[in-house]
Parts: C-alpha cells; sequence; structure tokens
C-alpha cells in the first residue's frame, strides 16, 4: 500500500510539472542573456528588444531621419537628423541636428515598451542661445519611425513640438 501511494505521488509530481511546462515554455536561447523568461516570453532588459532580446536598440535605430516638427501655434521645422549608438553603453544614444540646431544624447528604457516598442528620453540639455530641450519619445515596432514630443524653453517660454522622424 505505501509503495501505491509512492508511485501515485510520483505520478502526480511529474503531471503537475508537466502541465506547468506545457503551460509556460522556455524561452528559447535564454533571450541571449539579455533578458528573462516570463511565461514562455522573453522580457527584455533595457536596451535591448526583440523575440530573444537579441537587438541593441540603439544600433537597430542607427541611421539618417527626416523629421517634421510641429508646434502649438502649427509653426513647423522640417530636417534631417542622424541617430546614433553611443559605444559600450546600450542604453545611451545621440542625435545631431537635432531641431536642426545641435546634437543631443537621450537614454533608452522599458518604460513604456507596452505602447510599441522601447521608450527614449532626452534629459535636459543646454541648446546654447536657443535655451534648453527635454524629450521623450516611443520608436515604432517596425524600427522606421521615433513618435518624439519635446519641449524647448527659452528666455521668452517654452513652446513643445511633436515630431515624426521617418528613414
Amino acid at each position: 500500500m505505501k509503495l501505491l501511494a509512492k508511485i501515485c505521488l510520483q505520478i502526480t509530481a511529474i503531471g503537475f510539472i508537466l502541465l506547468i511546462q506545457g503551460c509556460y515554455p522556455n524561452c528559447s536561447r535564454q533571450c541571449r542573456e539579455n533578458g528573462g523568461c516570463f511565461e514562455g516570453t522573453c522580457e527584455c532588459n533595457e536596451g535591448y528588444m526583440g523575440d530573444e532580446c537579441g537587438l541593441k536598440v540603439a544600433t537597430e535605430m542607427a541611421g539618417t531621419y527626416d523629421v517634421l516638427a510641429i508646434n502649438s501655434s502649427m509653426d513647423s521645422v522640417s530636417y534631417q537628423s542622424v541617430f546614433s549608438a553611443i559605444p559600450n553603453d546600450v542604453t545611451r544614444f545621440s542625435l545631431s541636428n537635432f531641431h536642426g540646431i545641435t546634437s543631443v544624447t537621450g537614454s533608452i528604457s522599458r518604460t513604456g515598451m507596452e505602447y510599441a516598442g522601447p521608450y527614449l528620453a532626452l534629459e535636459s540639455q543646454n541648446l546654447g542661445i536657443y535655451g534648453t530641450v527635454e524629450a521623450s519619445a516611443y520608436l515604432s515596432q517596425s524600427l522606421d519611425a521615433i513618435e518624439m514630443t519635446y519641449t524647448i524653453t527659452d528666455s521668452a517660454g517654452s513652446v513643445e513640438w511633436t515630431a515624426t522622424f521617418a528613414r
């Protein structure tokens, strides 16, 4: 009788393990060591993206973008900006010719990833005679566009801009 109970307990334990593994399969390639597996899906560390967390966001986004920015007064400015990865830091990037003025740097985080893609932020930075800028943005899942909102503040006040960066 004890042997039968022991066998039943082992079968139950094996069945439970198989059920759990069936519900939550392991992630492939352990998320390339750039994230963790949660219920069979890779959740990437900051600066990484993709099904297996094998893509560096800044590297994938690198390139030249045509930008159209419009403010609340319907003024617009068009310019080209180059998005570049900062070497040895997967969470940092730079944008040259930002707002047609200067280069700025920013960070990449997972905040907002439920929206469409990684979240970008430009910390407050000095634009010289043009004042300061702060920005936030989301990357499209197709990696071909950035939707950014930024505020430029100078001695006359603040102006908020909405910009689309397209490859």
